[in-house]
């Protein structure tokens, strides 16, 4: 049988258009991974755990912590958004 695990970072990005490379490149997942990340009930907690999130692999893989950072600022930036309206 095939497999079909995918390690992420190992995947080519020019497979993906060029929407979701960017999204690849600043926050790790892809553009509709974000888009459903804001559909969680309580926006701030999930900010705050992502930035938990950083901070916990910040001292092996600065890569993945400004991922992280910067999801963590794409959630603040649309709870602001909604607040705005």
């Amino acid at each position: 049988m095939a497999d079909f695990y995918h390690d992420w970072n190992d995947v080519e990005l020019i497979t993906l258009d060029r929407k979701n490379k960017e999204y690849m490149a600043m926050y790790g997942c892809s553009k509709q991974d974000m888009e459903d990340m804001l559909d969680e009930d309580m926006p701030c907690m999930l900010a705050m755990s992502i930035l938990s999130d950083a901070q916990h692999v910040m001292s092996y893989d600065q890569e993945q912590a400004r991922q992280f950072i910067n999801r963590a600022k794409y959630v603040i930036r649309h709870i602001r958004g909604k607040s705005d309206v």
